[in-house]
């Protein structure tokens, strides 16, 4: 969103956020009309009671924030962020236009399971539902469930805004042909359980030095690298990490972009997820599982780079060189950017 709210305008751009506890650089931009606030410490490599000062600190300061601007219009992202705008709306801001965007999608089941301080944010926030002006999610399949579960069907402000990356990542050119060895990259949270990183790796290997592939990830789980370096392979690198505003320069070395989530819960089956775009405007063909249902609507029919779903439990059965094929296909990259995602909500706040 960066490129869009420095765009130029009349209204001034609060954001206040948490600083994460990992050292990925943080979002900046020198803008006369964008101020940037950070309160408490956030991730999931903190303690359960530093995670909780976290909160406090961020709810406390964030009400302060909302006091002191007196807003015209708050959008917050997710449930968790919902507080200060659920105590502020009550209080002092009855004029205050509310607009709400979830980046995931949680069911009814996952909710009654989550912890009592989350169930109890929830209640707090259904309350605002009828103040609200806007509800977005990523996709039309997750606004629509979400609406179900909470019997909002009728709302007319329900949207739908994907997380698309910045224009300028949009690249103007392809690899016509892609050849061996193949360079397959992944960029992402990283976990053995709820994604195919074990028969991903398994059949890297079994491809002996056909493919080679590259990992980038702020938050892997142990597992997950303890595994990968079990298998002592050449094949299979674990790289440093880059902040996201280079992300653009490091994808293009590749090939191909792969996804490999399991579609464990809904959220991750009815998944469009940002690295699907990010991999895709920067010229790489994406790999994602075919259990991935909100994915396989942007699967490329005649055209590359492409968008393939693959079947990652039975990746022996995967006929790769068929995938990388660009005979009798025409070059064409979606118009998939940040500039056009969030322009309907920019124009309906201002």
């Amino acid at each position: 969103m960066e490129s869009v709210i420095s765009s130029p305008s009349k209204d001034n751009w609060i954001v206040v956020s948490t600083r994460s506890d990992l050292s990925m650089g943080a979002f900046d931009i020198a803008h006369p009309r964008i101020r940037v606030y950070r309160f408490g410490r956030s991730g999931n490599s903190l303690g359960r009671w530093s995670r909780a000062a976290g909160y406090f600190t961020f709810y406390l300061m964030s009400f302060f924030v909302l006091i002191r601007f007196r807003p015209k219009a708050v959008l917050y992202f997710e449930t968790l962020s919902s507080f200060p705008v659920f105590l502020y709306r009550r209080l002092l801001g009855f004029s205050t236009c509310i607009y709400v965007h979830y980046h995931e999608y949680i069911s009814r089941d996952e909710y009654r399971n989550a912890s009592g301080f989350f169930r109890w944010l929830k209640r707090a926030e259904k309350k605002m539902f009828p103040l609200v002006s806007w509800i977005s999610h990523t996709n039309a399949t997750r606004l629509e469930m979400f609406l179900n579960d909470e019997g909002m069907i009728d709302f007319t402000g329900g949207r739908v805004m994907p997380n698309y990356p910045p224009e300028r990542w949009r690249v103007g050119f392809s690899k016509d042909d892609l050849s061996s060895p193949l360079r397959i990259v992944y960029a992402g949270a990283l976990s053995l359980d709820s994604m195919y990183v074990k028969e991903f790796g398994i059949w890297v290997i079994s491809q002996q030095g056909r493919v080679v592939w590259d990992i980038y990830s702020w938050e892997p789980e142990i597992t997950a690298i303890n595994f990968l370096r079990g298998l002592q392979t050449e094949w299979i690198k674990v790289c440093e990490p880059v902040v996201y505003g280079r992300l653009h320069e490091v994808l293009r070395e590749y090939d191909v972009g792969v996804i490999l989530y399991k579609g464990h819960i809904p959220n991750y089956i009815w998944n469009v997820p940002n690295k699907l775009y990010e991999y895709h405007i920067n010229g790489l063909d994406v790999w994602f599982p075919d259990v991935m249902k909100g994915s396989l609507p942007l699967a490329s029919g005649n055209s590359y780079p492409k968008i393939i779903p693959v079947a990652f439990d039975d990746l022996s059965s995967f006929d790769w060189l068929s995938a990388i094929d660009r005979s009798h296909q025409i070059f064409k990259i979606n118009p998939w950017h940040s500039e056009l995602s969030y322009s309907d909500l920019l124009r309906d706040i201002g």
